[in-house]
């Protein structure tokens, strides 16, 4: 599968990060440990969905032409179409970033209601989701490193089965909200 990357590209130009990118089985998603991120000269429209759990630091973003200011504990949800630019970004900035295409919640996540974001795309995190995003990170990221040393198949399928709990743990904070659409997975 091919992805228009333009965008991907230019939103991690610089940006110091450990990558996991998986375009088997048929979805297409990664996940970067962001240390800097540079302001984007113009805007770009988005190929698929971006979630980046803020650590540290703040960004400002436009998001179809409005402004957002991202904080730590904040989730930044993004869907493909939106048109996005970074405008300012502090020296602490930190944040992992999750991408993936609307394939990945089919095949991955298969038979429940996935809420889309219909509204704002900040979610403010509660303390109990944060303190589980850090636990799943934690043992994506070390997993990775895992895999760097001996590309397992075993290694892969934790660090995908980790990925699903994380989605899921975020897809439940925002059914708990009132987003008014919803997509059900087929599979």
């Amino acid at each position: 599968m091919k992805v228009e990357l333009g965008i991907i590209k230019e939103i991690l130009k610089g940006c110091d990060k450990d990558c996991l990118v998986s375009d088997s089985t048929n979805h297409f998603y990664g996940l970067w440990r962001v240390k800097h991120l540079s302001v984007m000269p113009k805007a770009g429209r988005l190929p698929m969905f971006f979630y980046g759990f803020i650590v540290s630091g703040e960004i400002e973003i436009e998001v179809d032409l409005k402004p957002y200011t991202f904080r730590p504990g904040n989730i930044l949800r993004l869907r493909p179409g939106q048109v996005m630019q970074v405008k300012n970004v502090s020296e602490d900035f930190c944040c992992s970033l999750f991408f993936f295409d609307k394939r990945v919640v089919g095949e991955m996540i298969s038979g429940i209601q996935v809420p889309l974001v219909t509204t704002s795309p900040l979610l403010p995190t509660s303390e109990a989701l944060r303190n589980s995003l850090s636990v799943y990170l934690s043992i994506i990221f070390e997993k990775m490193e895992m895999m760097r040393k001996d590309n397992s198949p075993y290694l892969g399928k934790i660090v995908e089965q980790v990925v699903k709990a994380m989605l899921c743990e975020i897809f439940f904070e925002i059914s708990k909200g009132r987003e008014d659409k919803t997509i059900q997975t087929n599979r």
